[in-house]
């Protein structure tokens, strides 16, 4: 799955730490700093240099009313998140969808994912939902690996009813029913 991130305020680190990513009021900040003072009155950050030595001379002052700390959600976190919209996703990938309601072949497919939990993070970041799966598309073989066989289609949907599909492999397909417990 992607990494996402949760908010958390600075009482959740101590001097000593390095942090990654953090808000500032409205700016978002990423690289590496040196939690230096992390209190009430001030967070104090210094950057930590390439060589791993922290930049004293130009500290980040930040007000802990404004300051959210980003903390990457682990993977118990993400599955807890998705739950219900992965649950959703197999039984919408167990619909057939015929050949003619199927929409235009959409090449750009960063979105696919091999199992549910990454469908419904993707439907989500992208604002669709997946239809179903159609069984009539003329297969293609891997680009990477000739043995890969491409040969369903998944049916996605956005908000405006405008519907494409992707190639997709029966073999994941299986593998997520057989993930989820559920036939086809």
């Amino acid at each position: 799955m992607r990494t996402e991130y949760k908010t958390t305020t600075w009482r959740h680190m101590k001097q000593g730490d390095v942090i990654n990513y953090f808000k500032d009021g409205s700016t978002t900040i990423m690289g590496k700093y040196y939690v230096a003072e992390a209190n009430v009155a001030r967070i104090t950050l210094w950057p930590v240099m390439v060589d791993g030595t922290y930049n004293h001379t130009t500290p980040r002052y930040c007000d802990p009313e404004t300051f959210k700390l980003m903390v990457e959600m682990t993977d118990a976190e993400l599955r807890d998140k998705y739950h219900s919209k992965a649950k959703e996703i197999v039984e919408r990938l167990q619909r057939t969808v015929p050949l003619g309601d199927i929409g235009y072949h959409e090449m750009w497919n960063g979105w696919i994912g091999c199992d549910a939990y990454e469908f419904a993070q993707a439907a989500d970041d992208e604002e669709f939902e997946i239809v179903g799966v159609c069984y009539e598309i003329e297969p293609k073989i891997g680009v990477i690996d000739p043995s890969w066989l491409y040969d369903v289609g998944v049916v996605c949907e956005y908000k405006d009813g405008e519907r494409f599909w992707c190639h997709y492999k029966s073999d994941y397909l299986s593998n997520i029913f057989d993930e989820w417990k559920v036939e086809r």
